[in-house]
């Protein structure tokens, strides 16, 4: 018989999309190999959803929004998906893809419509066709293309609405669809302008809006299918989808600015869900962000940011944390407290979210790990002790080992190596194991949470180690070669050599004499060990062999390989072999009992062999791992199948015998002890001694003040004890009142009851027959109204038989106009019928009106009956409860009473007792003071110790005291050096700042003089303006000349004379109109006043000049506004020498503020080159000024002389030059030059000139340093 396993634990996650949900609030249900786990959170223990046997891979695991059901999707060449009920944990229904000619192998993402009866699939590439299933029949109802046969892009999410099942949203790459269902017809609607743009996840955030995140880190808002806004998802604090924006005519990219960091993915929104309070997300490495509502409620249009998880842990080998620590899959609990997350760590994170004091502190929190830690990445190797239920583990990738209890199925503790680990092994007692590490093998000691190096063997990146059976020996491989260690000296013992490839497994036998191995090459040798020789050696060349087992006498060997078959060996030779149908089997396993066998290999399957075997092999096949099962083990006693395979999963087997029966029972008992360290356990020790200690003070203050509250509190109870006495007896008689009082009331009540319903019952009686009345009334109405109307009928008749016999009779004479009478006949027939008609409804409905109004009336009448009867009968109840309520606090009190009455006895024997303890404690204090006395005399001797001590210590104070004397004596020394130091240092600094300041003035004197240039730039602008002028006026006098000459060649005769001045005064005096005389005479009148104002200037000119010719100069005849405006700037000029004369005044002032002393070198120089830059931009601008002045006195001297005198300009030159000498000549020459030239032209010129002059009396000046 075999034996049969059941799955107890497992630890690993696929990482699949959607790979955790909630079941309800403390079961969650995840992925482990070829299973789904459902885990309790509170009790640690799982159960299994057994997944189909078909080989098929899992891609999408889905919840119905009640949590009944699961969908699972899995990819194979007929995509399937399973659907289980989570009650009975079985599959009840697969759905299949019908759709003919659909190509696809997978469905891109499944989703359960809101009211969990349609399951929304998406078949995946190329087709990405849009299946609508009822999944209770198993049939498609409706189908779609999701995107064109021509479209290139990916769909990554589907999303149904939580309360419509005809809305849903597609995302993926450039895609944004929502999709409403019209009489079963998908069409699109909403936002559609999604080029460029990545959408990785959507989720609906209430039954209004939607939320979307990008590949770029974007969270996109939508309402009704309509773009609301866009946010980065990495910074967003807030987000108010009441701020309108307008996105209609915007690309999304444009929406916000986004960063190279972004464009990257690095922000990628990879996971998002929703929940009743808000939403939750992940866009950056291990982060989980959790928005809230501001309002709860449907129509809530803000969310805050609450706060933001951090799932992650410590390094992994060589591995990115970048890659590692990506968020994956979101969800939280139906009660919304808790959340959970998964990353490619194999762990599930947890933390709460409606805890207020969550990020209280801190706006990052890390989330709770639910498995503790552990192996990311493939596992080593498994070993088991035999004295404890200890295993330990060890991972390739992550450098650690786990040591775990098999029989609570818990994790015990776990170290991380600094060095990658390549094999470990327990020592059969539990309290060591060998690990090999890169450089070195190493023998560790267990403590109870950490694990301690005591030695160490020279062999580097051992792939395989294993103690014997016995724990004295172990084998280690190194290389092709086997060492044999003594597990007690650590000497080594043999060198065993024979293998060429890789080593495989070592098996040590009962005894501890021998030992098996085997090699990838095919070999088998068998060791011994006493002798350190090969005893036996078996080569099987077709194959090679991975692991090797061995029965108790050693007789029988078993090894599994490449081929898939199990073999037995005896006596060195294949004494048989079995197929076992399977592809490469990695390891066996034998109990120690010999009566079960376990073989594992590639396809992930356990088999559990029937042992011993028979002529036939009879085996039972376990699936639960994806990927290859590296090792398979048993543990002592047979209790528990440890298996792990190539993902990292670890699986627990529980182990049920083929008699199905429990272990053997004997006295045979597991260790519990632990090995400690000793300099720890001291430490602790001494700890735990203090902590008695004060533990003993803290009673012995606890019991001194219990007294003391005792002593002060006694009399206050017996005050409060008498109090509370009377107040009861007080309470006794106030509820006797109150209960007489209240009898009074119901009867008053139940009177008043009875009179009101006879009051009711008459006044019904009389609106039944009020009411009655008018019904008979109305009814003798409406058969009189029948009468009438029947009268009216047999006339009606009477008279059509009348005309009947007349037409008749007429028939023969009137026969032209009998069809008009018959015609007009029919119609009066037809009215009055229509008007029977609609007397009859109007009869009808004043009927019905008076039904209904004596119906409402007799309704609103026992309604308010009603509500009068339940109010009378909710006041009965009020007074009821209140009597109630009466004798239950009476009741209450009496109990307090009593309860007082027993505290009080209580407190009277704690009394008793604790005057016992007071004069236990009395004599304890007679033995203090004794112990005092003994110790006062001790203290004396003590004391004088302490003198002595003290004269040492006042010899040794009347040395520091010299010696600090004479330090003082030295610094004083040093001190006046030191302050003339200091006071040089200050007054640098002073003279230093004091240049900063003479330097920013001269930079706003600069700045003055080029905003003078500027002045005079556009004075010379003006003055252009008014050549211009004037050369118009010179043209039209000389045009008014012609005119008067010709006025004056015909002088003599009167007419030509008269026409020509007509001409004249038509051409230059018909538009004048009298304002422009009167303007002329102001401007003849203004032109006087400027003319004596040029003058003047003139004569102020000629005082100036030492010598002057006698020349008659008129001035020029300027307009009034050139002659302002040159007011206006000489007036501007003398404002600008006043502000300087100012700043001169200031500087002085500044000099005398600051006490700088005219004596000092620095100041001097400073103030010198100061005085110099001053002086030099003075005489510029004076320079400027007076050449500016000379030329317009000598151009207007030199137009009025060549108008009137018709001097020559040479002729004028030779004179001034014989006159005032050679300075004025030279100027006079230079405005000669410049009288053709522009202002800044003229200003150059100047400059050379006034540079040419300045080297000239250089020359004549003799050089002086």
């Amino acid at each position: 018989m075999f034996a049969r396993v059941e799955r107890k634990t497992n630890f690993n996650s696929i990482q699949i999309r959607g790979n955790i949900h909630f079941l309800d609030d403390e079961q969650i249900i995840h992925p482990v190999g070829r299973v789904i786990v459902v885990d309790n959170i509170n009790t640690n223990q799982q159960s299994y959803i057994r997944l189909p046997e078909t080989g098929k891979t899992i891609t999408i695991m889905c919840m119905s929004p009640n949590r009944k059901h699961l969908a699972v999707a899995e990819k194979s060449a007929r995509p399937t998906i399973s659907v289980f009920c989570m009650m009975t944990k079985r599959r009840i229904k697969v759905l299949n893809n019908p759709i003919e000619g659909c190509t696809s192998d997978y469905f891109a993402d499944i989703c359960f419509t809101c009211d969990n009866k349609t399951l929304v699939a998406m078949a995946g590439e190329p087709d990405w066709l849009l299946l609508f299933y009822d999944w209770e029949r198993g049939v498609v109802d409706n189908d779609t293309k999701a995107l064109s046969k021509k479209s290139k892009t990916i769909i990554h999410q589907i999303c149904c609405h939580p309360s419509d099942k005809n809305i849903i949203v597609l995302v993926g790459n450039e895609v944004f669809r929502m999709m409403n269902c019209v009489e079963n017809n998908w069409q699109q609607y909403g936002y559609r302008r999604t080029e460029s743009v990545v959408i990785t996840k959507v989720c609906w955030i209430s039954s209004i809006y939607a939320i979307a995140g990008t590949k770029d880190g974007r969270l996109l808002a939508m309402e009704y299918g309509d773009l609301k806004g866009v946010y980065r998802a990495a910074g967003i604090n807030e987000i108010d989808l009441k701020i309108q924006e307008e996105f209609e005519t915007k690309q999304i990219t444009e929406a916000i600015d986004l960063t190279k960091h972004d464009l990257s993915g690095a922000h990628e929104v990879r996971a998002l869900t929703a929940y009743g309070y808000g939403f939750a997300y992940s866009c950056s490495v291990g982060s989980v962000i959790v928005f809230e509502k501001v309002e709860k409620t449907t129509y809530n249009t803000k969310w805050f940011k609450r706060g933001t998880y951090l799932a992650g842990g410590h390094s992994i080998g060589n591995l990115d944390l970048n890659l590692i620590d990506v968020v994956q899959e979101i969800t939280v609990s139906p009660d919304e407290k808790t959340l959970l997350c998964t990353t490619l760590r194999n762990e599930i994170f947890y933390g709460p979210l409606q805890d207020l004091n969550t990020w209280k502190e801190k706006p990052i929190v890390p989330l709770n790990k639910l498995f503790n830690g552990m192996h990311q990445g493939p596992i080593a190797t498994v070993s088991s002790a035999v004295w404890k239920t200890l295993f330990v583990s060890v991972g390739l990738v992550d450098r650690t080992a786990i040591i775990w209890d098999y029989k609570t199925r818990e994790m015990q503790f776990h170290k991380e190596f600094q060095d990658e680990i390549y094999s470990a092994t327990m020592h059969p007692t539990g309290f060591y194991c060998l690990i090999g590490f890169t450089d070195k093998l190493k023998l560790l000691v267990i403590f109870i949470d950490n694990m301690k190096t005591i030695r160490h063997a020279d062999i580097k990146a051992c792939p395989l180690v294993e103690f014997s059976c016995g724990g004295h020996l172990f084998g280690a491989v190194n290389g092709v070669y086997i060492e044999v260690y003594s597990a007690i000296t650590f000497l080594q013992l043999h060198v065993l050599k024979g293998h060429v490839g890789p080593i495989c497994a070592l098996r040590f036998l009962r005894g501890d004499f021998y030992m098996y191995s085997c090699g990838q090459e095919g070999s088998v040798y068998k060791w011994d060990l006493y002798k350190g020789t090969r005893d036996m050696d078996l080569f099987t060349r077709e194959n090679g062999n991975f692991d090797i087992t061995a029965s108790k006498d050693g007789n029988l060997v078993y090894i599994v390989g490449t081929d898939g078959t199990l073999k037995e060996l005896c006596n060195g030779e294949v004494e048989r072999s079995f197929n076992l149908h399977q592809w490469s089997l990695y390891t066996v396993a034998l109990a120690n009992s010999n009566d079960m066998m376990f073989v594992a290999g590639e396809n992930g399957a356990v088999l559990s062999i029937a042992y011993p075997i028979s002529t036939k092999i009879y085996c039972e096949e376990y699936i639960m791992h994806t990927s290859p099962v590296k090792k398979v083990i048993v543990t002592h006693r047979e209790i528990t199948l440890l298996s792990i395979s190539e993902d990292g999963a670890l699986c627990m087997w529980e182990i049920v015998h083929p008699d199905q029966s429990d272990v053997k029972q004997d006295d045979y008992k597991f260790l519990t002890e632990i090995m400690v360290n000793l300099e720890e356990w001291k430490e602790n020790k001494k700890k735990l001694q203090g902590m008695k200690t004060r533990l003993d003070e803290i009673d012995e203050e606890n019991e001194y003040i219990m007294r003391q509250v005792v002593a002060t509190h006694e009399i206050g109870l017996k005050e409060i004890h008498r109090n509370y006495s009377t107040t009861i007896t007080d309470l006794q008689n106030k509820i006797k009142l109150l209960e007489k009082s209240h009898l009074k009331e119901i009867g008053e009540c139940n009177s008043v009851i009875t009179l009101n319903n006879q009051k009711f019952a008459n006044d019904l009686d009389e609106l039944e027959k009020v009411y009655g009345a008018k019904v008979a009334e109305e009814s003798n109405r409406s058969q009189n109204m029948l009468m009438a109307t029947k009268k009216f009928m047999k006339d009606y008749w009477s008279k059509l038989q009348l005309l009947e016999k007349s037409s008749q009779e007429a028939m023969e004479m009137l026969a032209s106009r009998k069809n008009r009478i018959i015609l007009d006949k029919i119609k009066e027939i037809y009215e009055m019928k229509s008007k029977i008609y609609e007397l009859k409804a109007a009869h009808t409905s004043m009927k019905e009106q008076i039904e209904n109004d004596c119906d409402k009336e007799i309704n609103e009448i026992r309604a308010n009956y009603e509500i009068k009867l339940s109010k009378q009968e909710e006041i009965n109840i009020k007074l009821s409860s209140e009597n109630g309520l009466i004798m239950k606090r009476s009741n209450l009190l009496e109990d307090k009473i009593a309860n007082n009455l027993q505290i009080i006895a209580n407190l009277q024997c704690e009394k008793d007792s604790l005057l016992n303890v007071i004069k236990d404690l009395n004599r304890e204090i007679h033995n203090l003071k004794l112990e005092v006395a003994e110790r006062e005399w001790v203290i004396q001797k003590k004391d004088e110790l302490v003198v002595q001590a003290n004269r040492n210590r006042e010899d040794f104070l009347k040395e520091k005291y010299v010696r600090d004397i004479r330090i003082d004596t030295l610094k004083e020394k040093l001190e006046p050096l030191e302050i003339r130091y200091k006071r040089m240092v200050d007054l640098y600094n002073e003279l230093e700042i004091e240049l900063d300041k003479k330097n920013s003035i001269i930079v706003q004197l600069k700045k003055i003089g080029e905003g003078m240039t500027k002045r005079c730039l556009g004075l010379s602008k003006e003055l252009k303006i008014l050549r211009e002028r004037r050369d118009d006026a010179v043209h039209l006098l000389k045009k008014m000349k012609s005119a008067i000459h010709t006025c004056a060649a015909v002088a003599f005769e009167p007419k030509l004379l008269n026409e020509s001045v007509l001409k004249m005064y038509q051409t230059y005096v018909s538009t004048e109109t009298e304002e422009d005389i009167r303007r002329e005479i102001k401007t003849n009148a203004e032109f006087m006043y400027q003319r004596k104002h040029l003058e003047a200037t003139v004569k102020h000119l000629k005082a100036l000049l030492n010598k002057k010719p006698r020349l008659v100069v008129y001035p020029k005849r300027q307009s009034p506004k050139e002659n302002n405006y040159v007011a206006k700037l000489l007036s501007e000029i003398d404002w600008l020498k006043y502000k300087l004369k100012r700043m001169n005044e200031k500087a002085h002032l500044l000099e005398k503020l600051a006490g700088i002393k005219h004596g000092d070198q620095k100041y001097l120089r400073a103030k010198e080159r100061f005085e110099n830059a001053i002086k030099t931009s003075h005489g510029m601008k004076e320079k400027h000024v007076e050449q500016w002045d000379f030329k317009l006195a000598v151009n207007l001297l030199l137009r009025e002389l060549e108008i009137q005198h018709k001097i020559s300009i040479e002729e004028l030159q030779n004179r001034i030059n014989t006159t005032f000498g050679d300075d004025i000549g030279k100027r006079f020459n230079r405005a000669l030059r410049n009288r053709g030239l522009t202002v800044l032209e003229k200003h150059i010129m100047d400059l050379h000139s006034d540079d040419d002059d300045d080297e000239e009396e250089e020359q004549d000046q003799p050089s002086v340093e």
